[in-house]
């Protein structure tokens, strides 16, 4: 069959090996692929990452071809699909930049427990005297404390009762297996947001690989 009536649609790969040639063909392609896509103005973390997401970008989709009849047509759907997302990852890189460190301090948290403690203290006390009965009050010697006409002994005594409680709750207790859980469980709950948004660009090729 002559080449100028068989159908072909590139792969990236053969997209970005045209790139090279310094031939008015691979000035053509230059005008194609990730490094072409325009980032909002208000996306500042999406376009620092452009760099290391073109490298993900290629190597995820190198040897798949594309899905529109040019690459013209391909790569404003390519556009439009990084507009969709672009804004929705730039919100994903901000969180986890400014989140970060609390993440991470509780990841490794460890346990947490409620403890409560209580209980009850009871004590008493009492006290006794001697009293002292002088008949004759006018007499300086009964007065003596070694002297009275009469005397008494009374026992006297008193108590209290006092009652103590201690509650205490929301005791953090690091172990080692509740921080080895708490890694192991947080580190898969993490997104890394790189490669979730070049997944977001599995419709821009046809899903088909040739061997």
């Amino acid at each position: 069959m002559n080449d100028a009536f068989y159908p072909w649609l590139p792969t990236l790969q053969d997209i970005e090996a045209r790139k090279d040639h310094f031939t008015d063909e691979g000035r053509y392609y230059e005008k194609f692929g990730w490094e072409q896509l325009e980032v909002p103005a208000d996306c500042p973390h999406v376009s620092a990452r452009m760099g290391d997401l073109k490298v993900l970008f290629d190597e995820r989709y190198a040897f798949r071809m594309i899905n529109s009849e040019t690459l013209e047509q391909w790569q404003i759907r390519l556009q439009s699909r990084f507009d969709r997302y672009v804004h929705i990852y730039e919100r994903a890189y901000v969180l986890y930049e400014t989140y970060q460190q609390d993440m991470l301090d509780d990841m490794k948290g460890g346990e947490a427990r409620t403890i409560t403690r209580s209980g009850s203290e009871i004590g008493s006390g009492s006290e006794s005297g001697d009293v002292r009965n002088i008949n004759t009050p006018d007499s300086r010697v009964n007065a003596n404390d070694d002297y009275a006409d009469s005397r008494s002994k009374s026992s006297g005594s008193s108590s209290s009762n006092v009652t103590t409680s201690e509650s205490i709750s929301d005791v953090l207790i690091k172990t080692g297996e509740g921080i080895i859980d708490n890694i192991n469980s947080g580190f898969r709950k993490y997104v890394d947001i790189d490669q979730d948004f070049i997944r977001q660009f599995e419709d821009s090729f046809l899903n088909l690989f040739w061997y």
